[in-house]
C-alpha cells in the first residue's frame, strides 16, 4: 500500500498517525486565519492533540476521554510525556465503563460523563478530580476551551460519511436521521468566512474515526449546525488538582 504523504512529507495513513506527533505544521493549512478578537481560537490546542486511531464499535466516549487526557498532559504535565507509537486507550475506558455502569453489557456505548468515572476508576484520573458540565452557549463553551477541550455528543446522520477532504467540513445537507449517537472532543472555535465569504462561527473538533476522515481526523461544524446536531447533553469537562503532579495517566498508555 502506498503512503499517503502530504508536499511537506507528513504521513497521512492512519496507521502512522498513532503517538505524541507534533501536529502544528498540518495545522497551517488546515484553515484559514481566525479572524481577530477570537476568544477560544483551535490553535490553542491544536498543537496538544494526539492524532487518534480508529475507533471500535460503541467505544466513542471512551476515545473522547482518551483524547482529553492526552492533550491536557501534553499542555499542563509533559509535552512529550506520550511517545510516539503510544495513546491512551480509550477502548479500556469504554470496556471499564460498560462494566461499571452497565453490569458488563458491551452492545452499547456510554454517556459522557460515565467516561470520566471509567478513567477515574481506572486509577488514571486522580480521585480528587472533578467532572464538570459546561452551559451549552457560545460564550461559556469558549470560556471552558481557554482551559481545557470538552467531551461533546452529537446525532449521527448520514452526512458525517461525507466529509470535505479538504476543509474537513461535515456534509449537513442531509436532515438528521437518527443514524446515531457519537463522541467527540471539542478542541476550539473559529469565526471567519464561510463559503460564500459571509463571516460564521465555527466549532473544530477531533474525531475517533482515524486520520483518514475529515481533514486528518479534525472536522467542522458550523455553530447552527453544531445547535441543531448537538445532543441535549452539553459538553463535559474536568477539574484536576494540583495537575502539575499528575502522573497516574501514565498507567493507561497503550502499545501501537
Amino acid at each position: 500500500m502506498k503512503t499517503r504523504r502530504d508536499s511537506r512529507g507528513l504521513n497521512h495513513d492512519p496507521a502512522f498517525w498513532q503517538g505524541a506527533i507534533d501536529r502544528k505544521p498540518a495545522f497551517e493549512s488546515f484553515l484559514p486565519a481566525a479572524a481577530p478578537g477570537e476568544s477560544a481560537p483551535v490553535d490553542f490546542w491544536f498543537s496538544f492533540m494526539v492524532p487518534t486511531y480508529n475507533q471500535n464499535g460503541p467505544s466513542c466516549v471512551g476515545h473522547s476521554w482518551a483524547n482529553w487526557i492526552e492533550s491536557v498532559v501534553r499542555r499542563y504535565v509533559d509535552p512529550i510525556g506520550i511517545p510516539p507509537g503510544r495513546q491512551i486507550d480509550g477502548e479500556a475506558i469504554w470496556r471499564r465503563g460498560r462494566d461499571l455502569l452497565w453490569h458488563g453489557d458491551k452492545s452499547g456505548g456510554l454517556y459522557l460523563n460515565q467516561g470520566f468515572f471509567a478513567a477515574q476508576d481506572l486509577g488514571w484520573i486522580p480521585r480528587d478530580a472533578t467532572v464538570l458540565q459546561v452551559r451549552q452557549d457560545w460564550d461559556s463553551i469558549n470560556a471552558a476551551l481557554l482551559k481545557t477541550p470538552l467531551v461533546q455528543g452529537h446525532r449521527i446522520h448520514k452526512g458525517w460519511f461525507n466529509e470535505d477532504r479538504a476543509s474537513g467540513c461535515i456534509d449537513h445537507a442531509p436532515a438528521p436521521d437518527g443514524t446515531g449517537a457519537h463522541a467527540t472532543l471539542l478542541m476550539g472555535t473559529l469565526l471567519q468566512p464561510d463559503k460564500s465569504g459571509v463571516m460564521t462561527r465555527f466549532r473544530v473538533s477531533l474525531n475517533s474515526w482515524g486520520a483518514d476522515r475529515g481533514r486528518f481526523g479534525f472536522f467542522l461544524m458550523t455553530e447552527a449546525e453544531w445547535y441543531e446536531g448537538t445532543m441535549t447533553d452539553s459538553p463535559w469537562t474536568a477539574e484536576i488538582p494540583n495537575i502539575q503532579n499528575w502522573l497516574s495517566w501514565q498507567k493507561g498508555l497503550a502499545a501501537k
